[in-house]
C-alpha cells in the first residue's frame, strides 16, 4: 500500500491497483500521514468511503 503521484496504490501478487486519483492535497497529506503511522486499515476505510460518498 502507497500513495504515488496522487494515487493510492495496492500492490499484490506483482500487480499494481489503482484505487482512487487524489486531487485534493489535504485528502493525500492525511492519507500519507496515516501510512507513516501504519494504520493500512483505517486508510483503506477512508479511501472506500470517500469512493462512496462520491457516487
Amino acid at each position: 500500500i502507497g500513495v504515488r503521484k496522487f494515487n493510492i496504490v495496492i500492490i499484490k501478487r506483482r500487480r499494481a491497483y489503482y484505487f482512487a486519483l487524489l486531487i485534493n492535497k489535504k485528502f493525500t497529506t492525511i492519507i500519507k500521514a496515516i501510512f507513516i503511522i501504519k494504520n493500512y486499515v483505517l486508510a483503506f476505510l477512508i479511501l472506500s468511503s470517500s469512493i462512496y460518498i462520491a457516487r
